[in-house]
């Protein structure tokens, strides 16, 4: 019975330590998302900031910079 009461806890917190880390996984994804979001939404307004005298080599420049 010790044994097997013993496994027990153990399982239960192995499945507690896991459902943790799904959360933590869950708002780092999150976040990643919300963070590549914001550099597209800056690429956007760089894009349009500089309408005139655009070429290629500024297109690139602000691919690199946003």
């Amino acid at each position: 019975n010790s044994f097997a009461g013993r496994i027990d806890e153990l399982t239960i917190s192995q499945a507690i330590a896991l459902q943790e880390t799904e959360v933590q996984i869950g708002r780092e994804d999150a976040l990643t998302v919300t963070l590549a979001a914001g550099n597209l939404a800056v690429r956007n307004e760089y894009l349009n900031l500089f309408t005139v005298g655009r070429s290629a080599f500024v297109d690139s420049l602000i691919n690199v910079l946003a």
